[in-house]
């Protein structure tokens, strides 16, 4: 540890796995480009991942009383009110101009009467997943922060879109959106440079953020159907037939678009078989309230 400046230095696992490529990131022999990446094992990304929390309990429970025809809304509040830090997220996220009520929300009980279980469970699912990112991210030049409101914005846009499909599950879409970077929580302790690129990635590490994302998302036994949309959302779907994975390869680019591109959101519509104007107007309205969100 002598060629290293501890105090540079912060970890807050204490996994040998973690702290060796903390280290790595401050040796001056960096990989030159072109040489061959100095792979990582699957095995060390499942030991790693298991450093992530799995979405917890209380989200599994939230789901269980929203498809359960015989629980109340009054079930699911107080299921809420039991984290009081999930609490308080889940208000300051539904008094933020994304919803725009006029007045202040200060109880679980009326912002469920406003916005309905589905709502309010989404909600919660997005506000655990802010934890994951609470970490480094510079050589990504991005902030967890960023990289968590990019998360909700995509599952905002892919849940806003998926009502014009009724074959699609906005539930799943939504989870898709919020799910799609989460390689980057493994990925980034490997990398010994700014990346912006899955190929930067690949280069220098053996992996994708998509590929680690998937070996992590099948570990947790989520659906397939996300799985592999998420596996899939870098890469353009010209002959994909598949609209959940549309969805998301669209509201992906048009966030990190602010919306603003029309002649995306035509190539869009025509390949999820929609109204272009229709399309359009679903997608100018979600990103306008993403953008106030977060002024």
């Amino acid at each position: 540890l002598a060629s290293y400046n501890a105090n540079d230095i912060i970890y807050a696992f204490y996994n040998k796995d973690l702290i060796v490529a903390r280290l790595n990131r401050f040796n001056e022999d960096r990989t030159p480009r072109g040489k061959k990446p100095t792979n990582i094992s699957k095995s060390t990304i499942i030991r790693l991942s298991g450093n992530i929390p799995a979405l917890p309990t209380i989200v599994d429970d939230l789901i269980k009383l929203s498809k359960d025809d015989r629980s109340s809304m009054h079930a699911m509040v107080e299921k809420i009110k039991m984290d009081q830090g999930l609490t308080s997220a889940l208000l300051r996220l539904v008094n933020s101009p994304f919803f725009g009520f006029n007045q202040e929300i200060t109880g679980i009980d009326r912002a469920a009467i406003l916005l309905g279980v589905n709502t309010i469970k989404k909600l919660a699912t997005a506000v655990y997943m802010k934890k994951f990112y609470e970490k480094n991210f510079s050589l990504y030049n991005t902030t967890g922060v960023k990289l968590w409101r990019h998360g909700y914005n995509v599952a905002s846009i892919c849940g806003s879109i998926a009502s014009l499909k009724t074959s699609i599950d906005g539930e799943s879409i939504y989870l898709a959106g919020l799910l799609h970077d989460i390689g980057k929580i493994v990925l980034v302790d490997f990398l010994k440079r700014k990346t912006l690129t899955p190929d930067d990635e690949k280069e220098q590490t053996g992996y994708t953020h998509m590929d680690v994302a998937g070996i992590i998302l099948t570990k947790w036994k989520i659906s397939a159907k996300i799985v592999n949309a998420i596996k899939e959302h870098h890469n353009s779907p010209n002959f994909s037939r598949n609209d959940f994975n549309i969805i998301l390869y669209y509201s992906n680019i048009l966030d990190k678009e602010k919306g603003t591109n029309e002649n995306l959101v035509k190539e869009f519509a025509e390949k999820l078989h929609v109204d272009y104007h229709l399309l359009l107007l679903r997608v100018r309205k979600i990103t306008k309230k993403i953008a106030s969100a977060w002024e």
